[in-house]
């Protein structure tokens, strides 16, 4: 499309989130562009390599915490059954938080692919709800968590469907 040089052109309104700033990957906006995360209005930090790779990093630090304290502090002090759904929530927190790693790694490649984006984010979900609940539930015992453990697998299945199609569409 070409400008007639004839007719006013008017720049687009400039408002407070405009060149200059920086998107929270550290990517700097171009002239004019108007940041995601305030032009929505949303709080939700975009996810974005650095995010996901800072999260990973983040769970698999807990991971190993987390199985050294069932290790060598609460084991023999829970019941066979509850260490059983300990070591279970320690599995899944290391298998999701690598993948969320290997999604992350995947981010920097394709910064902006949507089923990369949502497939971090249910994997996050998913660490959160699943190995979260077993955590609790295995140390505390409120019987109202075993409800949350479904929603955290499934998040787990959508962050692989989400990555299988991610895959399938690269």
């Amino acid at each position: 499309m070409r400008l007639d040089p004839t007719t006013e052109h008017r720049a687009a309104p400039v408002d407070m989130y405009v060149a200059e700033r920086r998107l929270p990957g550290g990517n700097k906006l171009q002239d004019g562009e108007i940041c995601p995360k305030h032009a929505s209005g949303n709080l939700w930090p975009q996810m974005n390599a650095r995010l996901a790779l800072t999260l990973a990093a983040s769970f698999l630090f807990a991971g190993v915490f987390i199985g050294a304290f069932g290790a060598h502090v609460l084991e023999g002090k829970l019941a066979p059954d509850l260490m059983v759904a300990y070591q279970t929530a320690v599995q899944y927190h290391f298998w999701h938080a690598l993948g969320l790693l290997a999604v992350a790694i995947l981010l920097f490649h394709k910064p902006d692919y949507a089923p990369l984006v949502l497939s971090a984010w249910f994997m996050v979900v998913g660490l959160v709800l699943f190995c979260g609940s077993l955590y609790l539930m295995a140390l505390i015992d409120l019987p109202g968590l075993a409800a949350v453990m479904p929603l955290g697998g499934v998040a787990f299945l959508a962050a692989w469907a989400t990555l299988l199609w991610a895959a399938l569409r690269w």
